[in-house]
């Protein structure tokens, strides 16, 4: 009888979690749906750029690079992106994976693109 009320137990806990994560992630698909985006400024080109990325419900994204002053090095893309433990990986099929990491806490989600290392930027929903 207490091997058959253990293993209840943990079965319980075992669904619980796994319920949990699966709206966790609903949740943070409904957040990220929309056009999110940061600026920065080059300060050695004196370049004004925008990173924008717009997240479908249909795990597909939109990714543009704008470069105010040199539109010859914008750059659109389409991909689709599935969400991890604490990140998002975007594929393309005609260029490398992009990762954003994420921050999901009391409803509130926060992005963070690292680029290639030398960058921290937030990305701010429009």
């Amino acid at each position: 009888m207490k091997k058959i009320f253990t293993f209840l137990t943990i079965f319980t806990l075992a669904i619980s979690m796994l319920t949990a994560c699966g709206s966790n992630e609903k949740e943070i698909k409904e957040a990220l749906r929309g056009t999110w985006g940061y600026d920065v400024y080059a300060t050695a080109l004196g370049e004004k750029c925008h990173q924008i990325y717009k997240f479908s419900n249909d795990d597909t994204v939109e990714a543009a690079w704008i470069n105010d002053d040199a539109s010859s090095k914008n750059s659109f893309h389409m991909g689709t992106y599935k969400i991890e433990k604490d990140k998002i990986v975007i594929t393309y099929p005609d260029r490398e994976d992009t990762t954003i990491e994420y921050s999901y806490n009391n409803g509130n989600l926060k992005l963070f693109d690292k680029g290639d290392g030398s960058l921290d930027n937030e990305l701010h929903k429009d």
